[in-house]
């Protein structure tokens, strides 16, 4: 009995040991697939939570939130316009704090344009009008308008009513019959017929009632809209009567109701559908600022036309004009063009049909896409108007390419372009009342022959910018002509011109079957309770390892989902400024001391900032501007010399004696050497002393003392030699510049390390301090900052290509400004102290020197502190380039001066405000903040006084009366409010220096020297005409 007991039993392992490896091998099997499946839903999550903030961050902006078509049931059709709930845009964008900054930056200009007209209408006629004048002409007879479009959309609902007689009488015909094929080509003929006389009857009623250009444009437009409206409805709907057929599975097909035919009159989309996503409420507050924003855009357009297009254009006919005049306003047109451009994409494309769609809770607003990133004309024509974009290719592109001439691209894109180049030329023809065919011919002689050509974003930028520049120039050419100009005999020919995670799984371990083999033997029975104890144990423990371990992937994985989430979002620039990668202070280890300055591996701003297409554009638009400079610049040297000068002349005045500037300079930058030499002299004199002694105070003071007169002496001997060489206003700036930075430097090398001396104790645990090493003064002398360290954090290499490209781009940046020089202010200025100026002429140049003054705000903090720093920076390996932050965001002043300059802000904080707070004034900020105010203050009036060689305190007066008291307030304004101040106070600022400058060469000097340094010329220089 115990053999058989023995055999059963090994019989029993070995059958048991079969079974258990083979559930074992199906619980692993299962195990995996469910682990897997759920993985693969959680990752599927994690990517659809990451999509939503790089969404909003505008980097991906193109993911499936941005698709609008979808693939179509029919084989070998093309996909059909799909709708879904989403924002247009610039809803998404403008949520980011660096995109709205762009938004005020375009406001702000609208504010200046408001404040020029204002100051005009006083000054010309002694009321304030806001461009009403030009409005009422261009709007007039406004109701009339109103009854002719009233009568069209009227119209509009018969298609409704004959469609559904139509369809309802064809079903009760018989299938492919003669009478179902007349029906079908009676009504097709009189739908023909309605749309013609829709087109006709709407001309001659605006023709008859002499309509103004904004009403004719209205009518037009509407005209247009309501065509292909129709013909949407009717394309959209008929196919399903025409294909449906009798005695057949497919249900009989249903009208759409007249409430969706209505709704789809209204709902700002030209394809048709019975339903589209909607929206649960209106936000009335949303369609009462897009219409607030679309009556300020044609207050916008009102501006623009009257400070660039009526006063240029109204002479045309009246007078001789010259070649210069056609060139010079062709090239010139180009900046209304550009506004025109922008204004009315956003007035129509965003402002317009996202309150329309908010009223009618239509969802899906994708009313335009990426446009401006663009990089050839058949992405530009897809993304610039999406609702006109899918109207031609759901029923002109869609129905070439798959019925009249199958799968021919060619010929299918050929005949969309030729309808919207009739509709766009159509359009202005009887907006205008004239046929000049400059956009049909644009279309098809420019855009269509590159339309797959590849550009570059700035070309692309350039070519929008003067394409419609010149039509802006043809056309207002044209329109004044038709006023000024003799009328052609024959009226015909007078026509043409002259992450969230799920719970980890609980895997659920159970066997699916069990063996039902049973034993009488009680040994078997007791076996089995023994086996299915351990069994029970082990299948408990592999339960927790498997749980242990999955927990722990997932939980290590979602660490790596963090980082690499993070990553995206600090690249699109929303989180940029709220992560530790662009902090730059760490706290003192000193009980009750400030925090210190604290040197990272990062990258400046915008070098990140850039990597964002939406970003970029901006980059390309003032690349754009900069070509229109040089264009203007190089049109005006062949016109008035004969050759080709493209601001070399300002910048060879500008720049007249370098050489003796660099000399100058180098005797500056190796005074600077002396410092390392008599510091190491006097710190390892200085251990020798006894502490405290007698001897080593006088060794301390008098050293001190010789620096502070080697700091007095490096401001008076080049101020000396730079006044004794006479040199220009530039040099003398390099040297104003490269004088305040070295003594900086000066200062924060001995401040930084004496300390380390002045501290030190001997006898105690501290070793005695260390002299730095000349290399790492020398390096300290050329780093891009002004706070010392013995060490920086360094790059592994040097990226020569990054080092060309930001020199090329300092150098384009210098060229940028003697353009701005050279077209907006010296043909301003230069008149002062010539000729008699009245007040006027005074309001009007200060508020027109408002655009050159940002541009220059703009421009030299990217040369300085972008170009100029990072190239140094990348050829030194010096890692830290934070060298400003997001200064355009501001909204405080308090803000704008701890980021507009980081390298001088850290100076200023580290060894002048902490010094202060810390030892002077301690734990008094009002003070040291104060002194910090004047330092600065002195020092750009300084820097100004001795570049222009006189005393004009401009700058000086507008930090302590408005700079320092605004810095206290630490209430957020609004940040189009920060845009305006800076661009306004930059345009006082150009202008009175400019005045005075021009003073100082046209108009008498002071009898007495020293009076005539300090008492502005320009405040006199106007007597001398009076008399």
């Amino acid at each position: 009995a115990d053999n058989e007991n023995a055999i059963f039993t090994d019989i029993l392992h070995e059958v048991n040991a079969d079974v258990l490896r083979k559930k074992i091998q199906e619980i692993r099997e299962d195990v995996s697939e469910y682990v897997n499946n759920r993985v693969d839903d959680m990752m599927s999550e994690i990517l659809q939570k990451i999509r939503m903030p790089l969404t909003k961050n505008g980097e991906f902006l193109y993911m499936d939130k941005y698709r609008d078509k979808r693939k179509s049931s029919k084989t070998d059709a093309l996909p059909d316009k799909e709708f879904l709930e989403r924002n247009s845009i610039f809803t998404d964008l403008l949520k980011i704090s660096h995109f709205r900054a762009i938004y005020n930056l375009f406001v702000m200009i609208f504010i200046i344009l408001l404040i020029n007209t204002v100051a005009f209408d006083i000054m010309k006629t002694g009321t304030i009008r806001l461009g009403t004048n030009t409005l009422r002409t261009f709007f007039a007879k406004f109701p009339t308008c109103l009854y002719i479009w009233s009568f069209m959309q009227a119209s509009t609902l018969s298609v409704y009513v004959t469609f559904t007689l139509w369809a309802h009488q064809r079903l009760q015909l018989l299938p492919k019959s003669s009478i179902q094929k007349l029906w079908d080509y009676s009504w097709l003929s009189m739908f023909i017929l309605y749309q013609i006389l829709f087109i006709i009857f709407s001309i001659k009623a605006m023709l008859d009632a002499n309509l103004s250009i904004g009403c004719n444009m209205i009518v037009i437009f509407e005209q247009i809209r309501m065509t292909m409206k129709s013909h949407a409805f009717v394309r959209s709907t008929a196919p399903r009567f025409l294909s449906y057929k009798p005695h057949t599975e497919t249900p009989r097909p249903n009208c759409p109701k007249f409430s969706q035919y209505l709704y789809f009159l209204f709902a700002p989309t030209l394809v048709y559908r019975d339903e589209y996503p909607r929206t649960k409420r209106i936000r009335w507050k949303v369609v009462i600022q897009n219409f607030i924003e679309v009556g300020l855009a044609i207050l916008y357009f009102t501006f623009v036309s009257e400070c660039f297009i009526l006063p240029v254009y109204h002479v045309f006919g009246t007078q001789y004009l010259d070649q210069k005049w056609f060139i010079m306003n062709a090239i010139n047109s180009s900046v209304p063009g550009f506004l025109y451009f922008i204004i009315g994409q956003y007035l129509l494309l965003q402002s317009w049909l996202n309150a329309w769609a908010e009223m009618l809770q239509f969802a899906d607003r994708l009313f335009y896409k990426d446009w401006w990133n663009s990089t050839n004309y058949h992405t530009f024509y897809r993304k610039w108007n999406v609702v006109v974009h899918d109207w031609l290719y759901t029923y002109i592109y869609k129905d070439m390419y798959e019925i009249v001439v199958p799968r021919n691209r060619t010929l299918s894109i050929i005949a969309v372009f030729f309808v919207s180049a009739i509709f766009h030329e159509y359009i202005l023809a009887f907006s205008f009342g004239l046929f000049y065919p400059m956009m049909f011919i644009f279309f098809f002689a420019l855009s269509l022959p590159i339309f797959f050509i590849k550009f570059n974003n700035v070309i692309m930028w350039f070519g929008w910018s003067f394409g419609n520049g010149l039509l802006v120039n043809l056309y207002a050419m044209e329109f004044y002509a038709r006023y000024n100009c003799p009328p052609h005999p024959n009226y015909y020919l007078d026509l043409p011109p002259y992450l969230v995670m799920s719970e980890s799984p609980s895997i659920d371990l159970h066997e699916k079957n069990k063996d039902t083999a049973v034993n009488g033997n009680a040994f078997t029975d007791i076996l089995y309770e023994a086996i299915a104890d351990v069994l029970q144990k082990t299948i408990q423990e592999i339960r927790q390892d498997v749980l242990e371990y999955v927990n722990h992937r997932i939980n290590n994985m979602m660490s790596d989902v963090h980082q690499k989430i993070a990553v995206p979002l600090a690249k699109n620039g929303e989180l940029l400024y709220r992560t530790d990668k662009h902090r730059d202070k760490r706290e003192s280890s000193k009980k009750g001391a400030l925090p210190n300055k604290e040197f990272l591996e990062r990258n400046s701003l915008l070098t990140d900032l850039f990597n964002i297409p939406h970003i970029r554009t901006v980059y390309n638009v003032f690349m754009m501007t900069f070509l229109l400079f040089l264009l203007n610049s190089i049109a005006c040297d062949i016109i008035e010399y004969g050759t080709i000068r493209v601001g070399t002349n300002t910048l060879r005045y500008a720049f007249a004696k370098f050489p003796t500037c660099i000399f100058i300079w180098s005797f500056m930058q190796a005074s600077t050497f002396g410092v390392y030499a008599a510091f190491t002299l006097w710190a390892y004199r200085r251990l020798q002393f006894l502490p405290k002694s007698s001897l080593q105070k006088l060794w301390d003071y008098s050293w001190l003392l010789i620096f502070i007169l080697y700091q007095i002496l490096f401001i008076i001997c080049p101020i000396k030699a730079m006044l004794g060489a006479n040199l220009s206003i530039c040099c003398r700036m390099i040297i104003m510049l490269e004088q305040i930075r070295m003594i900086m430097k000066c200062h924060a090398f001995v401040r930084t390390v004496a300390s380390r001396f002045l501290s030190y104790k001997p006898h105690s645990e501290i070793p005695p301090p260390n002299e730095p090493r000349f290399s790492q003064y020398l390096y300290f002398l050329f780093a891009p900052t002004l706070v010392y360290r013995d060490e920086y954090p360094r790059t592994k290499r040097v990226r020569w290509m990054v080092v060309i490209r930001n020199f090329v781009e300092f150098g384009l940046s210098i060229f940028y400004l003697a353009f701005i020089l050279e077209s907006l202010i010296l043909p301003a200025y230069h008149v002062f102290g010539t000729q008699h100026l009245d007040w006027k002429w005074y309001v009007k140049n200060t508020i027109k020197s408002s655009f050159p003054g940002i541009c220059f705000l703009v421009t030299i903090n990217y040369l300085l502190l972008h170009t100029w720093m990072n190239a140094w920076a990348e050829i030194l390996q010096f890692a830290d380039r934070l060298f400003y932050k997001d200064w355009w965001n501001s909204t405080t002043y308090y803000t704008f001066f701890r980021t507009w300059n980081v390298v001088v802000h850290d100076w200023l904080y580290t060894y002048i405000y902490k010094d202060m707070y810390e030892i002077v004034i301690p734990y008094n900020r009002m003070l040291s903040a104060t002194t910090v105010f004047f330092i600065s203050a002195i020092v750009h009036e300084y820097i100004l006084a001795f570049t222009f060689g006189f005393f004009y305190p401009v700058i000086f007066i507008l930090f302590i009366t408005i700079g320092f008291p605004m810095f206290f307030i630490r209430k957020n304004f609004s940040n189009l409010f920060m845009w305006l101040s800076w661009s306004l106070g930059t345009g006082i600022i150009f202008s009175l220096h400019a005045i005075e400058l021009y003073a100082r060469q046209n108009c008498l000097s002071h009898p007495n020297y020293y009076l005539d340094l300090f008492i502005p010329r320009s405040w006199s220089c106007q007597e001398q005409f009076n008399t």
